[in-house]
């Protein structure tokens, strides 16, 4: 009996790998892309079908060699046939990158592929074993463990938290292994970039060994970040960057974002009422609503800042807090 599955590329948002423990060491295999396979059961039409001609047998094939004698055969070779005959007009790459997409023409390109025939190995196969030892790394170097435990299980994989909204907060969309290849402006750009809103003591148990590096962390922050209520937020031209396409449209996703943040600076609290009165006109209600996600939780009636002041870092670092005062001020004014 032939079982078939029908296989579909799956890609892991987040990054997973493949753990092997050989004695005192671990040896992780970064996995790319997984296919899953689940069952087709159109082979039976198909048997269903062979059984139905099979049972008709020797009448129905009677009956149509009968019915070619009545018709005179197969017709006169100078009988004239109908040509159909279709004008497509040229598709657009936008109508064609549509058509692509659409469940009809991955039916169709399905439909379209062969079938492989394989075969299910078991854990004691010798085909199984070698591919186990092909896990196993010829190579190793210790693990940098500077930063607590239990931070380094959570920037390991970026595994995805939830705010007290039930959002989903991406930590970092790199793994620990690849921001320690980064230069350190990228590291603090990266991290800034897919969490949005960090306080320094976080950020900088996030970035590796950055213990050690709290100065020029502190240095590299005002490039990509702003600072609202002691806490750091990515600045909004690394979010919505020049497009000469739709330049007004960014323009007004900034203006509205800075304007959320330099009420921030102010209060932790920002009305609807007041949120529609000055972005509204200019941000369409979905992006407004994905943009204040990233930043607040939801109230009756009003958002919230995302995290609480913090005054430990206003107060270690005043000229900073100053210096970053002006900026919002500057910004307002203009």
């Amino acid at each position: 009996f032939v079982h078939k599955l029908a296989s579909s590329n799956v890609n892991p948002r987040n990054p997973y790998a493949i753990g092997l423990l050989r004695g005192d060491q671990l040896h992780l295999t970064p996995l790319q892309s997984v296919l899953q396979f689940r069952p087709r059961f159109d082979q039976k039409d198909e048997e269903d079908a062979i059984k139905k001609k099979t049972a008709a047998g020797p009448a129905a094939a009677a009956g149509s060699v009968d019915a070619m004698d009545e018709g005179g055969g197969s017709g006169s070779d100078n009988e004239a046939n109908v040509l159909s005959v279709r004008v497509h007009k040229r598709e657009s790459d936008k109508a064609k990158e549509i058509r692509k997409s659409s469940h009809a023409y991955m039916k169709e390109q399905e439909d379209k592929e062969a079938w492989q025939a394989v075969s299910f190995l078991g854990p004691e196969a010798e085909e199984s074993k070698m591919v186990l030892e092909s896990l196993i790394s010829p190579s190793g170097r210790d693990i940098d463990f500077g930063a607590p435990s239990i931070d380094y299980l959570s920037t390991l994989n970026a595994i995805t938290k939830s705010r007290d909204d039930g959002v989903p907060a991406q930590t970092s969309e790199l793994s620990r292994e690849q921001l320690m290849r980064l230069p350190l402006p990228e590291q603090v750009r990266a991290l800034m970039s897919a969490a949005q809103v960090l306080q320094f003591e976080r950020l900088v148990q996030l970035v590796p060994k950055g213990h050690q590096k709290r100065p020029d962390i502190l240095a590299a922050l005002p490039q990509m970040a702003a600072l609202v209520q002691g806490n750091w937020v990515v600045k909004s031209e690394l979010l919505y960057k020049d497009d000469d396409r739709n330049k007004d449209a960014v323009e007004s996703l900034r203006r509205c974002r800075n304007h959320i943040l330099g009420h921030f600076t102010h209060s932790l609290r920002l009305s609807t009422n007041s949120l529609h009165k000055h972005c509204i006109r200019e941000v369409a209600p979905v992006q407004l609503e994905a943009m204040l996600f990233q930043l607040a939780v939801r109230k009756e009636g009003c958002w919230e800042f995302r995290l609480p002041a913090d005054a430990d870092f206003m107060r270690t670092y005043p000229q900073v807090h100053a210096q970053q005062q002006q900026q919002w001020a500057a910004i307002e004014a203009a």
